[in-house]
């Protein structure tokens, strides 16, 4: 959000996703390859369920600040690999962030306190089937214009959305630009736009939770979906299905049974709800 600005070492990630929670705000989660060579990490918050979920998708090590209720008890009743900064050394308060920020916006870690933490823990690091398949040369895609796309994050779709990522795409680099609350999306630790070479959005049923006291959501990622996959300047509708929570997910063309290949390069994948009206021109 706002008060956390800029975000720390997110330009390193391989996949980043972008997900609301209570409140209307959205959250980032970025996937590291090379972890270990990330500067700086942060802000590091606390976990969501649903972000378990998506981590689990990439049978990813969770790397988190505390967590919700739900988040905790699924974190314990998976045993899931996570990472814990109320627990774990090697994390640390940035001094320069504590100078105009919230506490909350100020854990950080290193890449490579990250790894020691990993070792520490004696995770594995070996992945299994994941959900993004990647083709090995950029393929041009049949689809509409998208030099421009945006994407708006709310649970009241008729209301103006409290986050709304934009991406501008650039010929000359084929790659999309992100932007948000009406400014680049810039990375504190290197001063460089967020870009990315796939741009997705998922649509899936997302809804508070009756009676929480917080307003935590339940993002209902299970099932069959559709949802839309630009490159390259074009977009195209696309379906994804996923069994169960604890699986990982497929992306299909849009006739829903042959596998979408994406073209190589870092991708952003938005999580939206149901019905949300995405733009792109």
């Amino acid at each position: 959000i706002h008060q956390s600005l800029p975000q720390i070492g997110v330009s390193y990630a391989d996949v980043i996703y972008e997900v609301l929670e209570e409140g209307g705000i959205t959250r980032l989660m970025a996937l590291f390859q090379d972890y270990e060579s990330v500067p700086e990490i942060g802000s590091i918050r606390s976990a969501r369920d649903y972000y378990i979920d998506i981590s689990d998708a990439h049978n990813a090590i969770y790397v988190h600040c505390g967590g919700s209720t739900y988040a905790k008890d699924t974190i314990a009743q998976r045993n899931t690999q996570d990472i814990d900064g109320m627990f774990m050394g090697y994390f640390y308060r940035s001094a320069e962030r504590l100078k105009t920020m919230a506490y909350e916006h100020t854990l950080m870690i290193s890449g490579r306190g990250l790894k020691t933490n990993i070792d520490k823990k004696g995770y594995s690091t070996k992945v299994s089937t994941q959900p993004l398949v990647f083709g090995k040369d950029d393929v041009e895609i049949q689809g509409d214009s998208a030099s421009y796309i945006e994407i708006p994050f709310s649970l009241a779709l008729d209301t103006t959305p409290y986050a709304l990522s934009t991406f501008e795409y650039n010929a000359d680099t084929k790659q999309y630009y992100k932007g948000h609350y009406s400014s680049k999306h810039i990375d504190g630790c290197n001063d460089e736009q967020l870009k990315f070479k796939n741009i997705l959005a998922i649509e899936c049923n997302q809804n508070i939770i009756p009676g929480d006291e917080y307003g935590c959501i339940q993002v209902h990622f299970t099932g069959k979906g559709t949802g839309y996959y630009a490159t390259d300047g074009k977009i195209k509708p696309i379906v994804w299905e996923k069994k169960t929570r604890t699986s990982t997910y497929t992306l299909y063309e849009a006739d829903g049974t042959t596998p979408l290949v994406l073209n190589p390069g870092k991708s952003y994948i938005a999580i939206v709800p149901t019905g949300t009206q995405i733009t792109a021109q």
